[in-house]
């Protein structure tokens, strides 16, 4: 099932398997507008670099793939939301 919602882009790292050092795995961390929660994605390669791109803590338009079968979500698609203007 694919989503897509406006968080804040709390970061992006990656990280090496435990059980198999050879992996690579990219992980994405969201909260949400109000702060309240955070969500952690897995993400390919291009996606994660799109993200680190991307400066920390502001507003992002992401791109998920819920998985009901395995309890897992996989980013997509992320993209940078402009700044309001202030006159």
């Amino acid at each position: 099932m694919k989503l897509t919602g406006t968080f804040i882009l709390s970061g992006a790292f990656q990280q090496v398997g435990k059980k198999d050092p050879s992996k690579t795995y990219y992980l994405v961390l969201f909260r949400e507008l109000d702060g309240a929660q955070t969500m952690q994605c897995m993400a390919n390669e291009q996606v994660f670099a799109d993200a680190k791109k991307l400066p920390e803590f502001s507003r992002v338009t992401a791109l998920v793939d819920f998985n009901p079968t395995y309890n897992s979500i996989r980013l997509e698609g992320i993209s940078g939301v402009p700044a309001a203007k202030v006159s």
